[in-house]
């Protein structure tokens, strides 16, 4: 991460699992996005990232998109 992004940055992870990426995007302040669709990997996260992230949840997110599609980018940038 510290070679192919800049302090600032976003990066993206669809397939999050325990939130390693964001944890080690935040060690190096870059905003971050976790996805999964897996409760537990959820809750881990959660609980590993709860000083550095805000859960959004799923349904808050799909409904941000289709309001407005660029309102869910709004919402990211606000929990980041």
């Amino acid at each position: 991460m510290a070679a192919s992004s800049r302090e600032g940055d976003w990066v993206l992870d669809f397939f999050a699992g325990s939130g390693t990426l964001g944890a080690v995007a935040a060690k190096l302040n870059r905003r971050f996005v976790c996805v999964d669709a897996n409760p537990q990997a959820i809750e881990v996260m959660s609980r590993r990232l709860g000083h550095a992230a805000e859960l959004v949840p799923a349904e808050a997110v799909a409904a941000a998109a289709a309001a407005d599609a660029g309102t869910a980018a709004v919402a990211a940038d606000a929990a980041g």
